[in-house]
């Protein structure tokens, strides 16, 4: 009913005069019918849209809507708009959305399994496309996150700044931006969630497994083989091995024996 009603009286009222729930209802809508019409329009961005008053006449609604649904494309980087100017519409930048999926992924709604499931799924495109389009180049900033790994003297930091490096060089192979913010994004939720980590490796076993994946998926991005880069990286990623299993495990005996000798 109140939309009904807003759009019955779309050119007499201004948005300022509505309550907070009317004016948001109204400038959502309003965003709607504007993406609506650069996409009808078949806008590209550098297009100049028309003035405010002439699309506020295209779109039969009044000037302070249409003003307010520009103003917040502007602030979602998905116009931009200078005095004198005019506003244009601009390439999409992925990080606006990045912001987005960060805010609902630090809300902790999600577990880090299911964050793991997340980035392996996105990390198994990738890799497989890694493998179709990698370079030389691309190749050998693997075997230099690798070699770092197996360097870093049982210094749990230098493992994961390696392990890090080696997954930004497999998403930079894949040339596609837009995957790559996604998995960042993704990774590094799960990096702020996680809790705080010895600074010694403890499973050294884990360590050989983890480099030896590493190593698997070089192999198969450098023989070009997507099908098998991807399936391997999706284990990788969403089976993760924990490095400090071991000394977990003895905190935990630790804790019973002292609740014992507490008991007696």
């Amino acid at each position: 009913m109140i939309l009904e009603f807003l759009n019955n009286n779309k050119n007499s009222i201004s948005i300022h005069l509505l309550g907070p729930f009317q004016s948001r209802m109204l400038a959502f809508r309003v965003v709607n019918t504007v993406c609506s019409y650069i996409t009808k329009k078949g806008l590209k961005p550098g297009d100049r849209f028309p003035t405010d008053i002439v699309l506020s006449k295209e779109l039969g609604m009044g000037i302070a809507p249409v003003r307010h649904a520009m103003r917040t494309l502007h602030q979602l980087g998905a116009v931009r708009r200078r005095r004198k100017a005019g506003t244009y519409l601009v390439h999409p930048n992925p990080e606006h959305l990045a912001s987005h999926i960060k805010f609902y992924m630090d809300l902790g709604t999600y577990s880090p399994e299911e964050i793991d499931r997340a980035r392996a799924m996105v990390e198994q495109g990738i890799a497989a496309e890694a493998a179709r389009r990698r370079t030389n180049r691309d190749l050998m900033g693997m075997i230099d996150a690798i070699e770092t790994m197996e360097n870093a003297d049982g210094d749990l930091d230098v493992v994961w700044a390696a392990d890090r490096d080696f997954h930004d060089v497999v998403l930079g192979a894949a040339r596609n931006p837009l995957a790559s913010i996604f998995s960042k994004v993704i990774a590094e939720s799960f990096e702020r969630r996680a809790p705080m980590e010895p600074q010694r490796i403890t499973n050294r076993l884990a360590l050989a497994v983890m480099l030896s994946e590493h190593k698997a998926i070089l192999e198969s991005i450098s023989a070009q083989d997507p099908d098998k880069a991807g399936e391997l990286m999706y284990q990788h990623v969403a089976f993760p091995k924990p490095l400090t299993a071991k000394r977990n495990g003895s905190s935990k005996r630790s804790e019973m024996v002292k609740k014992r000798q507490g008991d007696q």
